[in-house]
């Protein structure tokens, strides 16, 4: 997730084809999804299937 605090949009994908187990992966979903309801990032998906680009807030948003 260290990824999020030095760009500024990410793919879903970039974020987890680090992970070493699904564990890992299901954490760093569960994760999304808590910054997401803290409105910490925006999520935006292009059509079912797609990427999931991750884009951080600024602060003034």
């Amino acid at each position: 997730m260290n990824k999020l605090k030095y760009e500024n949009v990410n793919s879903f994908y970039e974020i987890i084809e680090n992970c070493e187990c699904k564990l890992e992966c299901v954490v760093t979903f569960l994760a999304l999804l808590e910054m997401i309801k803290q409105r910490m990032v925006k999520v935006y998906q292009s059509d079912n299937f797609r990427n999931i680009l991750i884009e951080r807030r600024t602060e003034d948003a």
